[in-house]
């Protein structure tokens, strides 16, 4: 799984934008945001270019960016109560 946080931070960090960073990849926009919010696994030719556009250059920096245990972003899912008809969210991490 992606560190989302981690890798817009880098992005930014580098002066670059996203949009600069998909171009370079191959991608559109909207398909390098769902690589980066984990709705679409990233390739291993993506990944490497990644590392060379934003100098990562360790083994232990890209498994943390990249292939990361725990993910920051926080999922919310939708709940609706039949009987009630009363909605909730529930929150996983």
């Amino acid at each position: 799984m992606t560190d989302s946080q981690a890798i817009r931070n880098l992005i930014r960090s580098k002066g670059l934008k996203l949009k600069f960073v998909a171009d370079s990849l191959g991608l559109s926009y909207y398909a390098f945001q769902q690589k980066i919010d984990n709705r679409r696994e990233f390739k291993t030719s993506e990944i490497t270019s990644l590392c060379e556009l934003l100098d990562i250059k360790t083994l232990s920096e890209k498994e943390k960016i990249f292939f990361c245990q725990e993910s920051r972003l926080i999922i919310y899912i939708k709940c609706c109560d039949v009987a009630t008809g009363m909605r909730s969210y529930a929150g996983m991490h």
